[in-house]
């Protein structure tokens, strides 16, 4: 009969345990009036090898220069030489490593190379920039030249059924990923 008085016993004292103190290796995640909050118990990283940022910034672009016409920034990349592309909604633009304004591609409109709303942007091997909206893609040169651009296959989108108003995305390999409006 020892045994069954063995079970209230470690129930009791597994409850008196500290459960404040989560098991090592883990994070704890908890929600602050609509904030996730991750908080890692045991970084993986050494006391000094975490990274760190920068009192002064690698590279400064004025506001209006970056925006143009534009009201916002949809994303920015990094060339291998340090130039830096930046797509708006107005459309794209070009900046050398010290920052300096270069030149603009990805305009808006409906020719070659330009876009109504271009969303993505994606740096492929050798700088070329692939920039993509769900009714086409451009590849520009790192100087901004237009190289060519691919139609999208719309009736293939809209085969899938209707579209809710979402963010189109595309991936590393230019495949593009988007929402379907769930009718239920």
């Amino acid at each position: 009969m020892r045994p069954l008085v063995v079970l209230p016993w470690l129930t009791a004292v597994l409850a008196c345990a500290d459960a404040g103190s989560p098991p090592t290796g883990q994070a704890t995640v908890t929600d602050s009036s609509g904030i996730t909050i991750v908080q890692n118990h045991s970084p993986v990283w050494s006391d000094g090898e975490g990274w760190r940022v920068s009192p002064e910034p690698v590279l400064e672009i004025g506001d209006t220069t970056l925006t143009g016409e534009g009201r916002y920034v949809a994303t920015a990349a990094r060339l291998s030489n340090g130039s830096v592309v930046v797509l708006t909604d107005a459309g794209g633009r070009r900046f050398g490593p010290d920052g300096a304004f270069l030149g603009m591609f990805a305009r808006q409109g409906d020719g070659p190379g330009e876009f109504r709303y271009a969303e993505n942007l994606v740096v492929r091997p050798g700088d070329t920039v692939v920039v993509a909206a769900l009714r086409k893609r451009a590849w520009f040169a790192p100087d901004g030249s237009l190289q060519r651009e691919e139609v999208s296959d719309l009736d293939r989108f809209r085969a899938l059924g209707l579209w809710g108003e979402c963010r189109t995305f595309v991936l590393p390999d230019l495949s593009m990923i988007s929402c379907q409006e769930d009718s239920t």
